[in-house]
Order: C-alpha cells, then structure tokens, then sequence
C-alpha cells in the first residue's frame, strides 16, 4: 500500500458514543481542535462500494398514562400497556406508508423499546413508554414527522428524545435525538475523485450507493456541510443481525481502497 507523500493531512477520528448518538463526538472533535475538513471518508460498511448519502433519523418517546390496580382486580385500574397496544399497531400498519426518495429508499419507522411502571409485583401498569425510531427521506422535517407522531398517537404524549451521555472519560453532554440526512453529488470532485481513487485501489469501478443507516456523516454534511462519503468492508444489511460479520479478503481490500483514498483526496 506505498504511495507517495501526500501534499494534505489525514485525520483519523476513533468516536465514542456513534452506535446510539451519531455525529456528537465527530461534531465536537472538528469544533474543539478547529479542522476545517476539505472533505471527509466515513468507515462504516458499504460491500465495498462508494455511499454518498443517508436518510434522517429521529427518536421519539411515547407515553400513555392509566391508574394503578392489584393484578388480581384489573377491572379497578387502567391499564397504560392496553393503552399502548393499538398505537404500536397503527405504527406497524402507517410504516408502510410513508413518504419515499428516489435513492435513498422510502422513510421507515420501527418501536425500539416498550417499559412499564411500576414494572415489578402483581401491579397493573399506570405508565407505558415507547421508542419510536424513525427515518427521514429529504423532503420531511423534523417538526413534520413530530406532528405525524402525534397524529398517529392522539391519546399520548410524545416528544423528541433527549439523551444524556456520560463518555469513560467523565464528560457529559445532552444530545437531541434527531440527526439530519444528506445528500453528497455525484458530480461533486470528493465523489468523483473517490470513484477514481476506489477504482484503481479496489481494480473496478464501485458502485454508488446510499446507506439506510444513519452515520457520522449527519454531523460532518448534514450540520457542517463537509463534503462526505463512505466506503468499508462489510455488507450493511447485515448491521446488527445475529449471522453479521465480514470476510477477511474484504478487509485487505478495504485498506487498499483507504490507502488510495488518502492519497488521492489529500493530494
């Protein structure tokens, strides 16, 4: 993987925190040390091909409300997890339904998490939570999807997630749970450039795709507006799936393909 002497600078970031709160840690690194990024090469999976966007993303907490029984007289409470059953239905059913993107694929929207209080003992629930994970196709707005939120949930409350982070080193910060999707052109030189660097490095020319997952790049583009991509080993519908994992001649590969990406966007 020699090459010759780059006339630019690479900075490679090593994030915490990206699985859950994506592009907070990249954001703060760029702002703190004051890089002015000319371009930037995410890491994430693409099967070896060249991602140049993403959909949106956003976290809602729903709650329903009821009153508290013995389990054995359910009759005298009211119960927040009947309550939430027919919203996550109408969820499941409006998930087919939303809007779609020419290439970054139609919005989606899934339930993540469901708690009940008191949540222990013989107690009929008076409180009910979800987390509703949902994808934004460019032409939606955050304050658009709330809105739709609450339409598909009229009897409970919701809102936009606030996470509160702690990092192993002790610092803290409050994050917003909505990350901006983005868009790199094709005809942009990062891109272009990149088609370049991958085909030489890789023997072939990859294919241009978008990610359905969310990345760092709704920090580095989609807040700062750096021109980015992405490119690693891996396939991507494989995320988070019990068989995941990637095949060791991907990896070879994939630092071929990072090595004539350095030397060609830094050049």
């Amino acid at each position: 993987c020699a090459a010759p002497e780059l006339t630019g600078e690479v900075v490679l970031t090593l994030v915490v925190h990206e699985e859950t709160n994506e592009g907070v840690a990249t954001r703060k690194i760029l702002e703190d040390r004051g890089l002015e990024a000319a371009a930037c090469v995410l890491g994430e999976p693409t099967d070896l091909k060249l991602s140049i966007g993403q959909r949106g993303r956003c976290v809602f907490r729903v709650v329903t409300r009821g009153v508290t029984s013995h389990a054995s007289m359910p009759e005298l409470g009211d119960n927040a997890l009947y309550k939430m059953t027919p919203i996550i239905e109408r969820l499941k059913e409006e998930n087919k339904r939303l809007p779609g993107h020419s290439f970054l694929g139609s919005g989606s929207m899934a339930v993540t998490m469901i708690s009940c209080k008191p949540g222990a003992g013989p107690i009929v629930p008076d409180y009910c939570e979800i987390q509703v994970d949902r994808r934004l196709v460019p032409q939606e707005t955050l304050d658009g999807v709330l809105s739709e939120m609450r339409r598909f949930a009229p009897s409970a409350e919701v809102e936009l997630l606030v996470d509160e982070l702690m990092c192993y080193t002790g610092y803290e910060i409050k994050a917003e749970q909505y990350f901006p999707g983005w868009i790199t052109d094709r005809d942009h030189w990062s891109v272009v450039e990149s088609l370049d660097a991958l085909a030489l490095g890789l023997g072939e020319m990859p294919e241009i795709i978008g990610w359905r997952f969310s990345t760092d790049g709704v920090a580095t583009a989609g807040d700062l507006g750096i021109p980015t991509i992405g490119f690693g080993p891996g396939d991507p519908a494989l995320a988070h799936q019990p068989n995941e994992h990637i095949a060791l001649e991907d990896v070879a590969s994939a630092a071929r393909g990072y090595c004539a990406l350095a030397y060609k966007l830094a050049s």
